[in-house]
């Protein structure tokens, strides 16, 4: 056997997961660096931002003794709240303006991604502009090769990569680590809105709101930030998910498949469209989005966890990476930080040594495969029945809400 060299983690991506991953090794004092492809964190115009709830105690587990919940709230939260036990998400009928059900979220806030990156990227060590293009491991050291020619050693290679990643197209083969797409698709705005509605959409609840519109629509509202004393600059993101032609009044033809979704514009007129029917408040909203709100139209996709070859404990996978979801019952980002918690339990257990990092993704492993799968598939089954008008309320987040999978 080689001798072994210092432990060194190569980590793919400089998402949420990425950094947080980092943050952890810092705090456990295995060397690591991380390795992104976009020139810098704010390369991409494009933002949103996640729900922290169930696993707010497992961030807390990962964060070394400078960076705290209470550091990431104050510098990435979407408002100045700070959160108690008392915490829920509404859910409306879009159609009667009721409140259907209140999901209990304890202490949970909302995280601008941007922003909570920035906050986790201290005093790391990232090279940006560093795509993947080729991973190779002899069992006891794994070489990243990018396509500038750039090759890096280290004894772990981690993907966090997202959703497309291409660490998983190396350890399963592109064609079964795929993401495979189903035929409800999501349109999104991250918008402005005039000052009045931006307050009574707030009023309905200042951070996140789904709605149920019997037609087979869901609407997701969150407030993406809310700081400024002018509530005019207030920005939210609106979510309108659907199968194409499924509504059983959809009648008119700007609302068929000949729409040029590509164009932001008519992505957010056929936005208001289909909220025609809503009831006052959720009309309003929708009716204000203005026409050059920054859009994006997409199906909705996922890929099913199953079992991969870490090839002699040298290559993982974490976050996205290992369990793309469907967002409609806000899970992604606390099993990513999850699958981080788990890593660094492992670690504690089984220190790198001589044989490397295999003992501790044994455990980390065997809990991310059985979670990340179940918290896939139940995504999926509830996004499914959130589309539909006669299964919504067999839909897992009307049966159990926010909580975590029991597996």
């Amino acid at each position: 056997m080689p001798p072994s060299p210092e432990p060194r983690v190569l980590i793919i991506g400089a998402g949420v997961t990425g950094l947080l991953m980092a943050q952890s090794l810092r705090k456990l004092g295995i060397a690591f660096t991380v390795f992104e492809r976009d020139v810098s964190l704010d390369a991409r115009s494009r933002d949103w931002n996640f729900i922290l709830h169930w696993a707010r105690p497992a961030l807390e587990s990962c964060l070394p003794d400078d960076l705290t919940v209470d550091i990431i709230r104050e510098k990435a939260a979407t408002d100045d709240h700070i959160p108690t036990k008392d915490e829920y998400l509404p859910m409306f009928n879009l159609f009667t303006g009721e409140v259907m059900a209140k999901f209990p979220a304890p202490f949970s806030m909302r995280l601008q991604k941007q922003k909570l990156r920035e906050v986790l990227s201290q005093g790391l060590d990232i090279k940006f502009g560093k795509r993947l293009a080729n991973v190779v491991t002899d069992g006891f050291k794994v070489t990243a090769t990018f396509e500038d020619g750039l090759e890096e050693e280290g004894q772990l290679l981690i993907g966090t990569d997202g959703a497309h990643s291409k660490v998983r197209d190396f350890l399963l083969n592109p064609e079964r680590a795929s993401v495979k797409y189903s035929q409800i698709v999501a349109s999104r705005v991250l918008t402005t809105l005039p000052a009045e509605v931006a307050r009574q959409l707030v009023a309905l609840h200042p951070r996140n709101i789904v709605g149920y519109d019997p037609r087979g629509l869901s609407l997701w509202i969150s407030t993406q930030d809310s700081r400024d004393a002018d509530p005019s600059k207030w920005t939210f993101i609106i979510a309108q998910s659907y199968i194409p032609g499924s509504m059983t009044s959809e009648r008119n033809e700007l609302l068929q498949d000949e729409l040029n979704y590509s164009v932001e514009e008519e992505i957010v007129r056929a936005m208001k469209l289909r909220a025609l029917p809503f009831s006052g408040p959720f009309k309003i909203i929708c009716d204000s989005i203005p026409l050059d709100a920054q859009a994006s139209y997409n199906r909705v996709g996922a890929w099913v966890t199953e079992e991969w070859d870490n090839r002699n404990g040298t290559v993982t996978l974490a976050g996205d990476a290992a369990h793309p979801m469907t967002f409609h019952r806000g899970q992604g980002l606390n099993n990513a930080i999850q699958d981080v918690a788990t890593l660094v339990s492992a670690l504690k257990q089984h220190p790198p040594g001589q044989s490397g990092f295999r003992d501790a993704l044994k455990i980390y492993e065997q809990e991310v495969w059985v979670r990340g799968r179940e918290a896939v598939i139940s995504s999926n089954e509830n996004t499914e029945a959130l589309m539909s008008t006669e299964h919504f309320t067999e839909s897992v987040l009307f049966r159990r809400g926010l909580n975590k999978e029991n597996v």
